[in-house]
Parts: C-alpha cells; sequence; structure tokens
C-alpha cells in the first residue's frame, strides 16, 4: 500500500461521497477482535460509513462482521473479522490486532465489462461470488435497500485480491472525473513480469494503456475509471 502527497494538492474528496459511487474504493483490514479494534479506532473519531457500528452479516452470505469509515481525506477503509473458514486461516498466524490488508474492493456499474478486463489481459480468476441484501448489509455500507453484487477476484499468487462491488439498487448516476493529483485518485498495483507487454493486450482488448519510456511500468484505467498501475517484478 502507498500513500501519496502531491504538491500543489488536487481536488479534495468529493462532498456527500456513497458506497455505491463508482469512484469508491476501500482496503479491508483484517482484524482479531472486532470489539477492541472498534475501540482503538474510536479514538481516532474517524467518519462513519456504517450505520450503528460494526455488523455482523448473515451466514449466507460469510457470517463476517465487518464496519466501514472514512481517514482524515476521505478515503473508504474497512474493517473486517473473519469468524471461521479459509479466510479466518489465512490471518491467524499475523500479529497483533490489526493483521494485514486481505483486499481492495471497488464499485463497478459495467460488472461484465471490468470482469472480462480483470479475467482476460490481466489473468485474474473468480474466487467466489454472492449476492448480499438485507438491513445488516444496508447499515454496512450506509445505504437503504441495497443489492449488491460482491465477487472475489484472486490473484495467480497468494496475495490481498480484488472484490468488485456491483449495486443492483440502489443504482447511482454519479460519475466523476479524477486527476492524478486529486485525493479521490485511486488506483491498484500490481507487479508484472513485462510490463510493456501487458500493454499490448490491454490495447487489444479495447483499452488505451500508457507505458514508461523504459518499459518498466504501464498504467490503464478499468471500465469505470479506477486506475490500475502495473511495475516490473
Amino acid at each position: 500500500m502507498t500513500f501519496l502527497a502531491v504538491d500543489p494538492p488536487g481536488a479534495p474528496y468529493p462532498a456527500d461521497p456513497a458506497a455505491t459511487d463508482p469512484f469508491f474504493q476501500h482496503l479491508a483490514i483484517p482484524v482479531r477482535d472486532m470489539e477492541a479494534a472498534a475501540a482503538r479506532l474510536a479514538l481516532l473519531a474517524p467518519t462513519p460509513i456504517s450505520r450503528g457500528g460494526p455488523q455482523r452479516l448473515p451466514a449466507s452470505t460469510g457470517g463476517v462482521t465487518a464496519y466501514k469509515f472514512r481517514d482524515p481525506d476521505g478515503h473508504p477503509l474497512e474493517l473486517i473479522f473473519f469468524p471461521d473458514g479459509p479466510a479466518a486461516a489465512r490471518w491467524r498466524d499475523p500479529p497483533g490486532l490489526f493483521l494485514g490488508i486481505d483486499h481492495s474492493a471497488i464499485t463497478v456499474t459495467d460488472l461484465d465489462a471490468t470482469l472480462a478486463f480483470l479475467t482476460g489481459p490481466l489473468g485474474l480468476a473468480v474466487s467466489e461470488r454472492g449476492l448480499n441484501r438485507g438491513p445488516e448489509q444496508a447499515r454496512l455500507d450506509g445505504v437503504d435497500d441495497p443489492q449488491v453484487d460482491v465477487i472475489a477476484l484472486a490473484p495467480p499468487d497468494p496475495a490481498p485480491h480484488v472484490e468488485l462491488l456491483h449495486y443492483r439498487t440502489p443504482v447511482t448516476e454519479r460519475r466523476l472525473v479524477v486527476e492524478p493529483a486529486d485525493r479521490a485518485a485511486t488506483r491498484y498495483l500490481f507487479t508484472a513480469a513485462d510490463p510493456r507487454a501487458l500493454s499490448r493486450r490491454l490495447r487489444e482488448s479495447g483499452r488505451t494503456p500508457r507505458t514508461s519510456a523504459d518499459g518498466t511500468a504501464a498504467y490503464c484505467a478499468g471500465p469505470d475509471g479506477h486506475g490500475f498501475l502495473f511495475v516490473r517484478g
């Protein structure tokens, strides 16, 4: 994870943002104990997204307990507790209360296009898929009566994974043109064996990537404008 401070600074985070906005991207931080993590977080007085504190979702949608909030610059974050299963096993050994980064999630409006982008030239694979709804999801997302497709995509090697959030309802028409220095300008960072060759595949798929002169890095916007940066590694 990389934080950037730009001088001169760009535009502030948009006013009155919602989880359904297509520029939404959050980091999910697994915790060992949600009550203790929420108490530690409360000392910093973050701006809440979730209503009524951490929410335990029904077993049919994973049974996790989660809480969404914003940092001082407006970026959304999520604390998440896994009660059991492979995700809980994955985070059993790291020390401390806050255990790492499990995934980064983006809200998308064109689910098929985004899936084609991620599973085609980028080579990610769908690992889980579900439809979340109900009062717990509404309180977690801070929106009324949501129905949201939640799709997890895994990279070839163990690493934080990508999650897509596609809101069937409520539907937003909000769009945002984000410049690189703006606070809402977020991006995924991937390593790629050959960024130049990846750029060619992206171009063949209809995208418009940009590649550094030495071929060690490439950048491409996804179907909803989310940034993807690829560096040789």
